[in-house]
């Protein structure tokens, strides 16, 4: 969030809270952020040795046949395929796992991997990029 941005949160059906960032302090081993809730300021610090920074992963080319995207948000399970594999058309390259279910994606086509852009146990959006073909 942005200072000043306002997000709101449903809490329940027809109960939100409403959340505005009004700014943040360093210090060596924690951040404390100041926002208002509801219109009430507020103030919480967040230890740095708990906190994971947010990676932005890139998002697979929209009818690019090379570029292999998660079709829905997920965990990555397992990777069938390295970089420099020869994989043919259907051949298992990554597994997702969301919501107790197990997605294999395939290779659409015969092809050489030449890039696989995550790992096992990450957690991915719908769309993200995964794995790049070659020829």
């Amino acid at each position: 969030m942005q200072e000043q941005e306002e997000i709101a949160v449903e809490i329940d059906q027809g109960k939100s809270l409403v959340i505005r960032l009004q700014g943040s302090a360093e210090a060596e081993d924690s951040q404390k952020l100041f926002y208002e809730l509801n219109g009430q300021p507020r103030a919480v610090r967040i230890d740095k040795a708990g906190a994971k920074s947010a990676q932005a992963r890139p998002t697979a080319a929209e009818g690019d046949p090379d570029q292999i995207g998660a079709p829905m948000p997920g965990m990555v399970s397992r990777i069938a395929v390295k970089v420099g594999d020869v994989v043919s058309k259907g051949d298992p390259l990554i597994s997702l796992e969301a919501m107790k279910m197990e997605t294999v994606i395939a290779a659409p086509r015969d092809a050489t991997i030449k890039q696989v852009l995550v790992a096992s146990g990450v957690t991915v959006n719908g769309k993200d990029l995964l794995v790049v073909l070659g020829d």
